[in-house]
């Protein structure tokens, strides 16, 4: 192929040995940093393996609405909703929320229902 070609040739590389490639460049960047950021670094990563992140699907007007509590209280965003879930579940608990009210058939074979509540969002909203 010519060098002027505009067709680029990609190259195949196994997820698996990629992975293994960028955590051994990782670990050569590491080893010339002083130690001092070395040890700093490590602790870092850790902090963060131990960290237990939950990626959720929020109905956007949901996020929006989180978002702008948390920058009312001048918090995090993720600090907002565990409040917020924390909550709902002493709601649940005692009897205050019925999930059972929203319930409607799911079509997917992984789940018997789905919870349908945003019309109600919306119209409490107003």
């Amino acid at each position: 192929m010519p060098k002027d070609s505009p067709i680029q040739r990609r190259s195949a590389i196994d997820p698996a040995v990629a992975e293994l490639l960028g955590t051994m460049e990782q670990k050569a960047r590491d080893r010339s940093l002083p130690r001092d950021d070395r040890q700093r670094k490590i602790k870092e990563r850790e902090k963060a393996r131990a960290r237990n992140r939950v990626m959720l699907d929020l109905p956007q007007e949901i996020e929006a609405q989180i978002k702008d509590l948390a920058k009312k209280h001048e918090c995090p965003i993720s600090q907002i909703a565990a409040l917020l879930i924390w909550q709902g579940m002493q709601d649940l608990e005692n009897g205050l929320l019925n999930p059972s009210e929203y319930k409607k058939p799911s079509r997917s074979p992984r789940y018997t229902w789905n919870l349908v509540f945003m019309e109600k969002f919306r119209n409490d909203k107003r």
